[in-house]
């Protein structure tokens, strides 16, 4: 997915873009911030990446660049 998703449960095999919604998942991302209660980026590893990528699952935020 390239772009902007909008709503309340989000889903992307490979994210290029934003997401926005209650629940978003991005299986993989190239350049990607996700805004939400809950953010998951299963590729980000905890922190070791920072700040490049934050964590595989965030409240509030969560991205990788």
């Amino acid at each position: 997915m390239k772009g902007v998703q909008v709503g309340g449960v989000n889903y992307a095999g490979r994210l290029t873009g934003l997401q926005l919604g209650l629940v978003n998942y991005a299986e993989a991302a190239d350049s990607a911030v996700q805004v939400g209660l809950v953010n998951i980026m299963p590729q980000n590893e905890w922190f070791t990446g920072f700040p490049g990528e934050l964590a595989p699952a965030m409240i509030l935020v969560n991205w990788h660049f």
